[in-house]
């Protein structure tokens, strides 16, 4: 990835801003506004202790853990560097699901600064890894600007226009660690109107003009004083229309409530609403949470978003491991054999090993004794450096042994991996794209990375014992290179029809 820090200096239009949005803080990212964005978020790098929000508003200890360790250095070094305040700014192009990447970053300038220090901070070119290096960083007036070559571009050309409701929205905030603001363009209040002109009868009913309209701007406040809390800031265009959202909100309570999705991944969903207090005075909605209401709701909706993201994760480990085999395929003609057998049959070392070089791990295989047992003297002190593709992330099931993993291949007489002989892709007649390559196996079955040690398909398949890794399912690498997510539940007999190359059964797409 391109990255580069180069001096705009100042390329800015300051413009003339309304006295009344005089928050410093607003003030101080004012050249990097104009009508598209929608959100901004404000750490104050001084006050924001990782390690004291963690442990107090994440009860799950495995999150926290790693909050601690991807932000905890990083925002220590940017204090280091004399930085008082990081944001993030968001257009609607960038949000999910439309944004690739994470918002750009601005960090302001005040005297004593390392600039260059910041830059190479947001960047990658510093000492300390960042959560996102962003591919491009620059000075611009009295800032450093990080984000795309094309967001660094467009700020070079942007006229910045009056945004006091940021200030409006900082200043409900008061003087918290971090904020969040969201303030609504005329575009994403027109895009939500066309994507859902009416409300669902279970919100409410009505045209959608009762939020988009009737919203100015919100705020999320995260305060650690005089314990750490939440706390939601609301304000509508009038009263009227605070009561009109308070009941939207109510409404929405209960519908999250009797949802099936919600009861399955936040099962406490009803009893952690309830220690929320709400207050709607005039225009403004106000809702608070203390440090223990806080720590019970961030872990709850906390834990699902980790558990996507390790899935994604084990996906694309599957992937790369599926590329490897078919990059083994083309070199030798064959999928590489279950295993490395002597002359005498007695498996060796693992197939895991013989695609290191297609991993970018050729160093790794050179230093293999292939005509060696994997737990022969020389190999065994190779097992403790297994490659990171190898480890699915997962936090379901007890924690794996070093130089342990869960990727296995499907054994037996009609699979792809029937033993020391490898498969040519024409003897996969059910086809690839119905045919398992890899599977990631309960932490219970973990086996030695470097070991002949796979799944030996059953005569019968206990489905939800065996796609336990993930919840819900498991991922499975297909012959074709693909990875679907295979719920446990799925019947026995199709899981057995797929596990077999050349079974001849019929299954189509939609028996997954």
């Amino acid at each position: 990835m391109f990255r580069k820090f180069v001096s705009i200096g100042f390329l800015l239009a300051f413009g003339v801003f309304d006295a009344r949005a005089a928050d410093s803080r607003a003030e101080a990212i004012a050249p990097f506004l104009d009508a598209d964005v929608v959100v901004v978020c404000r750490i104050n790098i001084e006050k924001f202790d990782v390690d004291t929000f963690a442990g107090r508003l994440v009860e799950d200890q495995a999150s926290a853990a790693l909050l601690t360790k991807n932000f905890g250095p990083w925002l220590a070094a940017l204090r280091k560097a004399g930085a008082r305040d990081l944001y993030l700014l968001a257009t609607l192009e960038d949000l999910p699901p439309a944004g690739s990447s994470p918002p750009s970053a601005v960090v302001p300038l005040p005297p004593g600064v390392d600039a260059a220090a910041v830059g190479k901070l947001l960047c990658g070119g510093g000492d300390v890894a960042a959560p996102y290096a962003w591919p491009t960083c620059a000075t611009v007036g009295q800032a450093v600007f990080a984000g795309s070559n094309e967001a660094v571009e467009r700020v070079g050309r942007l006229k910045p226009v009056a945004r006091p409701e940021l200030a409006e929205a900082l200043s409900a905030a008061a003087d918290s660690a971090a904020e969040v603001v969201v303030m609504p363009s005329a575009d994403a209040r027109r895009v939500f109107e066309e994507m859902l002109p009416n409300l669902p009868a279970e919100l409410g009913g009505g045209p959608v003009t009762t939020l988009t309209r009737g919203v100015r701007w919100s705020v999320l406040a995260l305060h650690d004083q005089p314990e750490p809390g939440l706390r939601f800031v609301l304000r509508a265009q009038d009263a009227a229309s605070a009561k009109a959202v308070a009941l939207f909100g109510k409404n929405l309570d209960q519908m999250l409530r009797q949802s099936p999705a919600v009861r399955t991944f936040v099962p406490d969903f009803g009893a952690l609403s309830d220690r929320f207090t709400s207050e709607v005075k005039d225009d403004r909605i106000t809702v608070s949470a203390d440090a223990k209401s806080a720590a019970a709701w961030a872990s709850a909706v906390l834990k699902p978003m980790r558990r996507n993201v390790t899935r994604a994760q084990c996906v694309n480990n599957l992937k790369q491991i599926g590329l490897a085999m078919h990059n083994y395929v083309a070199a030798h003609g064959t999928f590489p054999p279950a295993f490395v057998a002597d002359k005498e049959g007695k498996p060796l070392l693992s197939w895991r090993v013989l695609i290191l070089p297609y991993l970018d791990e050729n160093e790794l295989y050179k230093e293999f004794h292939l005509d060696e047992a994997w737990d022969s003297p020389h190999n065994k002190t190779l097992i403790g450096r297994m490659p990171k593709v190898y480890s699915c992330p997962s936090e379901l099931g007890k924690k794996l042994e070093a130089g342990k993993t869960t990727y296995a291949t499907p054994r037996g007489p009609r699979t792809i991996f029937p033993g020391s002989s490898g498969v040519k892709l024409s003897a996969i007649t059910d086809g690839t794209s119905l045919t398992i390559l890899t599977i990631d196996l309960p932490a219970d079955q973990a086996v030695t990375w470097t070991k002949p040690d796979d799944w030996e398909v059953p005569a019968r398949i206990d489905s939800k014992a065996l796609l336990s890794r993930h919840l819900r399912g498991s991922n499975v690498g297909f012959a074709d290179g693909s990875v679907r997510f295979l719920v446990e539940t799925i019947s026995p007999l199709i899981l057995q029809a797929v596990f077999t190359m050349n079974g001849g059964e019929v299954v189509g797409n939609e028996a997954f």
